[in-house]
């Protein structure tokens, strides 16, 4: 079993991630069905009790039906029938896994460049830095990429994220999903899908 060979190596952090849309060869059937999400979360749960000082995380650990997971649907499409409400959904997105572009990955394209996201288009203007001249060090460290993971406020001119008190929260520390910005605005700097905020605080 992978998490018997992961522990005997040593490994302490073991992060899964579900399936999720791509620019390259996407496709639904390799989503997983409702069962076996629901198995894969009891599983890991009893994994848990058995190997407490292995640490588990990420966004396949919860079940959540299917039809959830493949929602279109985006938060300024969404009345809340109260502000305490509205506050609840804040804080469960405020909550949500962090964006790992950047900030604990670094994708490398064939051509020795940077890439933001290994789920969005081999595109220039989403690459940063180049292998062939910079070692990696470099490249992680380089103002090109801390431009993309650490935005300004002043990227987001005109939208909601410029006058939120939760910017360097949510775009700071957690990060704004790159390929999700992409795929629903094309525009890598705009209000989340899924922030509350979309429709309150728009200018």
């Amino acid at each position: 079993m992978l998490v018997e060979m992961l522990d005997s190596l040593g490994v302490k952090d073991i992060n899964l991630s579900k399936y999720s849309q791509s620019f390259h060869r996407d496709s639904e059937t390799l989503y997983l069905n409702d069962q076996q999400a629901k198995e894969l979360s009891d599983r890991i749960s009893k994994l848990r009790q058995t190997k407490p000082h292995l640490n588990f995380k990420g966004d396949a650990l919860s079940f959540v039906p299917l039809a959830e997971v493949n929602s279109n649907t985006r938060a300024d499409q969404i009345t809340y029938t109260s502000e305490n409400e509205q506050r609840l959904a804040l804080h469960k997105f405020l909550s949500r896994s962090g964006c790992s572009a950047g900030r604990s990955s670094l994708g490398i394209g064939p051509n020795g460049k940077g890439i933001l996201c290994e789920q969005m288009e081999m595109s220039s203007r989403f690459q940063f830095g180049d292998l062939t001249n910079q070692t990696i060090l470099e490249v992680w460290n380089s103002d090109e990429l801390k431009k993309f993971t650490f935005p300004e406020k002043e990227q987001f001119k005109g939208k909601a994220c410029e006058h939120c008190s939760s910017f360097n929260q949510c775009a700071t520390n957690k990060g704004q999903c790159f390929r999700d910005n992409y795929f629903y605005f094309n525009n890598l700097y705009e209000v989340m899908k899924d922030c509350p905020h979309r429709a309150t605080l728009a200018i």
